[in-house]
């Protein structure tokens, strides 16, 4: 197990954990508090929440169905496009959350590049911790509920202090936040092709 726990010194691993983080915290952020939101000043009915919340399914579901199906070769653009359009996403979200029509949209939209962009980076994770065989798996594990913490704790704060639009704006920051780490690595990784932070 020591062994293995050394893993997480690599910076792939650390790279991948940290994007995983952002990310699932910025998912958790605004969807625990949908109903919310939905039904706030997105002027959703309260009888209308359960199908809000398969419509996001249905776009999560879809998105776990992309990374699946591409993760492996081309987990790379997916990064590249899914992270900048998760961010556009949560932005647009916050500024067009009157509009009960882009909620909608924006539901689905936002539960496939989530989706997309989280489940690609757990295959990253269990693919950079080669030296952890055993338990690359709960490293990404691990991650995920990291930012499940942070997420809903985030949010609240951000609803106690700018109502319920604050979570949308929260989740937004976070990815960006995981933009600029992607950002920075890429040209670190060319320039240090033996210790590269993307194989």
């Amino acid at each position: 197990m020591r062994l293995e726990l050394a893993a997480l010194r690599e910076r792939p691993v650390q790279l991948n954990m940290l994007l995983a983080i952002l990310v699932n915290a910025a998912t958790f952020c605004a969807f625990t508090y949908l109903a919310a939101i939905a039904t706030g000043p997105a002027r959703i009915t309260e009888g209308a929440v359960p199908l809000l919340l398969v419509v996001f399914g249905g776009g999560a579901f879809f998105g776990v169905t992309v990374a699946g199906r591409f993760g492996d070769r081309y987990w790379h653009r997916l990064i590249n496009w899914s992270t900048p359009l998760l961010l556009a996403g949560w932005v647009l979200m916050s500024l067009t959350v009157t509009s009960t029509a882009a909620f909608w949209l924006f539901t689905f939209l936002q539960g496939i590049f989530s989706f997309t962009l989280g489940s690609t980076l757990v295959a990253r994770i269990v693919a950079t911790a080669q030296a952890a065989p055993t338990m690359g798996g709960s490293f990404a594990t691990a991650a995920l509920n990291i930012g499940a913490i942070i997420g809903p704790i985030t949010g609240g704060a951000a609803i106690a202090a700018f109502g319920v639009r604050g979570p949308l704006a929260v989740s937004a920051v976070l990815v960006l936040i995981a933009l600029v780490c992607w950002l920075v690595a890429v040209p670190l990784s060319r320039s240090t092709a033996a210790t590269n932070p993307l194989q």
